[in-house]
């Protein structure tokens, strides 16, 4: 098949350089490929097979292995393909989006890690065909026009900054976040770090879903985000032992010490995936040593989020403490039992409960607006699983596919998998600029934030703050030094 290539070969960006010298020459170019058709082929295949092989009986854990992994080969043959030509290929946006429900829908299934004793087959049956309507749908968006980037975002991507302005901009997005914990510890710093030692509800930040003016604090920490895309950027152009590299890099760990005490794993894992992306895209040509690595950073941090999920009921602290002893329950890589909720969606909704529509529409959008500016804001998306089957002081997720075919059935699948497919096009161009700063810090955010959204609409809203921090830093740097191109 015809691969498609969503940019043209750009020139590698050299290392920084005196003002008025004369420009060196490029290391070389690269490009990466993205193989819609294939993709689509896949999906489509992997998701007839995986119903053909399933059993009929599903109860026991392990059984849906076979069929699990088959629709996760289907829907990986593409980017697997367009590694094989160039490594940046496997993070083109599309090809992300497209399997991302590898990792947050049959990653649980694929290790037998629960059991489906409360479904049947054919809701089984009918989780497998909503997520490969999704995937399929990702890949036939591949095949249209991106929408045109707003010209506040093209200002961002191809804004020009020396070392010594990006990390002043990395300074002010870490002192913007760290207030977002500072204030309510009365920037009491014994305090502040203190609250690793104690559980995630316990931390003096903490507030229940009924946030009131302090929910604006929430905002400053969005900042963070943008602090390891720009510490990785430094670190490529400037060198890890720079002393601006170094400085950044201290910013990250304390934000990331702070953000874990929430017990969010995924905060951290948006964080520190979107500095490793902007780490290997700025290389200007990525190699596969630079994928190795990267592979290796991954597989840390895949370990550092399990212990979080160890140790966030008692704090990350006792880890490294004798006198705390917690026994780990988890005896596999646990994402969420995304699968299973998906299942007792389909087995619900419609013949239990009518399809939400619109409803889950107006609880994503309106999540960014305070209630004490909306004290009649949405509660919940038109539906609570865990309310329904009488389970009391939980919440579950059930992923983006789970949720759009709760709003609108198969139809929502198939919608939600062409609009994230559109939106993840459109990223795609923001690397037209080149390994420039803006261009990978704000690709990095976003490629991260699609990611993590899968898990859900809200986590597609909360985890784009990133790449509108960027923006926002990018327009009040403009605004005070107007000559800047």
């Amino acid at each position: 098949m015809i691969p498609q290539t969503d940019l043209k070969p750009v020139r590698s960006v050299p290392r920084w350089r005196r003002p008025g010298a004369p420009p060196p020459r490029a290391r070389g170019t690269w490009a990466w490929e993205l193989h819609p058709g294939l993709g689509l082929v896949g999906a489509v295949l992997g998701t007839l097979l995986a119903i053909s092989l399933m059993p009929d009986d599903v109860r026991a854990a392990g059984v849906l292995r076979t069929p699990s992994l088959v629709l996760a080969l289907g829907l990986i043959v593409a980017p697997l393909r367009g590694l094989l030509s160039s490594p940046v290929s496997l993070f083109h946006p599309v090809a992300l989006a497209a399997v991302s429900p590898v990792y947050w829908l049959l990653l649980d299934p694929i290790q037998g890690a629960y059991d489906m004793a409360s479904v049947g087959a054919e809701e089984v049956r009918l989780s497998y065909l909503a997520i490969g309507i999704f995937s399929s749908c990702v890949w036939l968006a591949a095949f249209a026009r991106p929408w045109r980037l707003p010209q506040v975002v093209q200002e961002a991507v191809t804004i020009g900054l020396e070392p010594r302005t990006l990390f002043g901009i990395g300074v002010a997005a870490f002192t913007l976040a760290f207030m977002r914990f500072a204030i309510p510890s009365g920037f009491d710093l014994d305090l502040m770090f203190g609250a690793l030692s104690h559980g995630r509800w316990s931390a003096p930040w903490a507030r229940g879903a009924m946030g009131g003016w302090d929910a604006f604090l929430d905002h400053l920490a969005y900042f963070g985000y943008i602090v390891p895309p720009v510490t990785a950027f430094l670190a490529r152009r400037a060198g890890w032992l720079n002393w601006r590299t170094l400085v950044m890099a201290l910013f990250s760990f304390i934000l990331l010490a702070l953000f874990s005490t929430g017990g969010g794993r995924r905060i951290i894992g948006v964080m520190v995936g979107s500095g490793l992306v902007v780490w290997f895209l700025s290389a200007g040509r990525p190699r596969l040593k630079d994928l190795a690595l990267m592979g290796a950073a991954c597989a840390g941090l895949l370990a550092f989020m399990q212990l979080m999920l160890t140790y966030r009921g008692v704090g990350l602290a006792a880890a490294f403490s004798e006198e705390t002893q917690v026994e780990s329950h988890v005896k596999h890589l646990h994402v969420d039992d995304n699968f299973l909720r998906l299942a007792e969606i389909i087995q619900i909704i419609p013949e239990r409960h009518p399809h939400t529509g619109m409803k889950w529409v107006v609880w994503v959008a309106a999540r960014p607006v305070p209630r004490v500016l909306w004290p009649g804001k949405p509660l919940d998306p038109g539906f609570d699983l865990p309310s329904f089957q009488g389970m009391q002081g939980v919440s579950l997720s059930v992923s983006l596919v789970g949720e759009l075919y709760m709003a609108f059935g198969f139809l929502g699948c198939l919608g939600g998998g062409l609009f994230l497919g559109y939106l993840a096009k459109t990223l795609a161009q923001v690397m037209r600029a080149g390994p420039a700063p803006g261009a990978v810090i704000i690709f990095g955010a976003g490629l991260l934030a699609l990611f993590a959204g899968m898990r859900s609409g809200i986590d597609l809203v909360l985890m784009s703050y990133g790449v509108l921090a960027w923006i926002a830093l990018a327009w009040g740097y403009r605004q005070l030094n107007p000559g800047t191109k």
